[in-house]
């Protein structure tokens, strides 16, 4: 059998710094970013647009009916707004 050593405190906050400094966003899948106008014409607010997939409602397996679905817009606190 061969040992597997734990790393050190130090070694595990070097790594969990460099997870830190190399994290990045992503996009999020089936979804556009949106602007809902405010009460004032300079006050947008953030949203996010997600696309849903269909909703299968009959038809049989090799020819089933599928329904389309709305987006829904949901509130987008994943960026800074200035």
């Amino acid at each position: 059998m061969s040992a597997t050593t734990k790393p050190s405190r130090r070694e595990q906050r070097a790594q969990a710094q460099h997870f830190i400094d190399t994290l990045e966003g992503t996009a999020f899948p089936n979804s556009k970013r949106i602007y809902i106008e405010g009460s004032q014409p300079d006050i947008r607010i953030p949203m996010r647009e997600i696309q849903l997939s269909q909703t299968l409602i009959g038809g049989s397996k090799d020819n089933p009916q599928f329904e389309e679905n709305e987006a829904v817009p949901v509130y987008d606190t994943s960026w800074p707004i200035w």
